[in-house]
């Protein structure tokens, strides 16, 4: 004899398992800085592109025309140019040159806000790196895993007082309380693939203000980052439907 598991019971369940496993202190900084993902214009509206030192460009292009050369064939053959992978925009540092290592930094306006100190800031990123088919380069894949191109994401925090601000020279106005910076793991994505990461930030301190950097650095001559942010997966979104899917299946065999 089939025994039924009633609907309520099993709905019941599941909406316990995501009240005990949601944490009310995981904020998705997504939702906090303004124009997460570039997608107010064609230009970083609610951003700074800012130059610690001069091989940072002195502005990051929105959409720019990336093709990457296809690693599989190093013949110089390109693949179709990127698109964003949230919304409609993302943004990109390419480094044409031969001779120059060009970066570019992103600085997000600081946020008025209220972070407990045990909380945990999360941000959902989207990297590309490739090579370029310019200066008759034709090989896809980086001359050495040194000099493959960089993607780096900075949480910035500060404390109660004045709105802080950052100058074009990658100066804020006031000292920070929290600086994380961490580096997006590419180990596994092949050259001119997108891959997505989400980077969690524990600053340990009650915060005021927050802010986010997106870094790209090339580090060889032809070559390029390209970086998009969306919104922090729910990880219970996919248990909700495996789990529907059970229940039905179950439905119908009794």
């Amino acid at each position: 004899m089939r025994h039924r598991v009633p609907a309520a019971l099993l709905l019941g369940a599941i909406f316990f398992w995501l009240g005990k496993g949601a944490s009310a202190a995981t904020l998705d900084l997504a939702s906090i800085i303004a124009n997460p993902s570039f997608d107010a214009a064609l230009v970083p509206v609610d951003w700074t592109a800012t130059q610690p030192n001069t091989s940072y460009l002195s502005a990051v292009p929105v959409n720019p025309v990336i093709n990457p050369v296809d690693p599989t064939l190093n013949d110089g053959t390109t693949l179709p140019a990127l698109t964003a992978q949230f919304g409609p925009n993302f943004v990109g540092v390419r480094n044409p040159t031969l001779t120059e290592d060009l970066k570019g930094k992103l600085v997000s306006n600081a946020i008025a806000t209220s972070i407990a100190a045990d909380a945990v800031l999360q941000l959902h990123v989207y990297g590309n790196r490739g090579r370029l088919d310019t200066n008759g380069n034709l090989n896809g894949e980086f001359p050495s895993a040194a000099s493959a191109p960089r993607l780096r994401v900075q949480f910035w925090g500060f404390g109660a007082g004045a709105l802080p601000t950052v100058n074009d020279s990658d100066d804020w106005t006031r000292s920070e309380a929290s600086k994380i910076t961490q580096t997006f793991d590419f180990s596994t994505t092949a050259p001119g693939e997108w891959a997505q990461e989400t980077f969690s930030f524990a600053p340990g301190v009650a915060l005021d203000y927050v802010a986010v950097a997106l870094i790209g650095q090339n580090l060889n001559h032809d070559q390029y980052v390209a970086i998009d942010v969306g919104v922090v997966p729910e990880p219970a979104t996919g248990l909700l439907v495996g789990l529907g899917l059970v229940f039905l299946s179950r439905r119908k065999r009794c």
